[in-house]
């Protein structure tokens, strides 16, 4: 899932850049204009059992979550959103959270005291923690 995060995350930066050097959007991922998730995909992740979570189903809500925010084609999404924010509005907020702290991450002026992306990551994690507390995860 952290690899995946970050791959998401580093192509959203790159690709302003990408294409202000001239190529292709259409260029730019092997898929790129594939849609990154489908309503039948969120739709067969199965957040809740009872009173708990599934553990199993935090990595795909997640990823799908990611896969979506970090898509450079013109997508529509909304469906998708508001459904994996009906699955789970708190988890949601927090990987929107994430996702619009990174938006507005100056990647040209990292200083690894004044500005990191530690501190961004850190936070998260935070946040992820402070959520499955109290939560039965199995």
């Amino acid at each position: 899932m952290c690899d995946h995060i970050s791959n998401c995350f580093d192509h959203v930066k790159m690709y302003p850049e990408y294409l202000q050097l001239g190529y292709s959007p259409d260029d730019f991922l092997r898929n790129a204009l594939e849609e990154k998730s489908t309503i039948k995909i969120i739709k067969s992740i199965k957040m809740k059992f009872l009173l708990g979570y599934k553990a199993i189903s935090l990595d795909p809500y997640i990823g799908n979550s990611i896969s979506i925010y970090a898509d450079h084609a013109d997508n529509q999404y909304d469906e998708h959103l508001n459904l994996l924010e009906q699955k789970s509005p708190e988890l949601f907020e927090i990987i929107s959270k994430l996702w619009n702290n990174w938006i507005h991450f100056d990647i040209t002026k990292i200083d690894t005291i004044y500005n990191s992306d530690i501190e961004l990551f850190e936070r998260f994690i935070g946040d992820m923690e402070e959520w499955v507390k109290n939560k039965i995860i199995v």
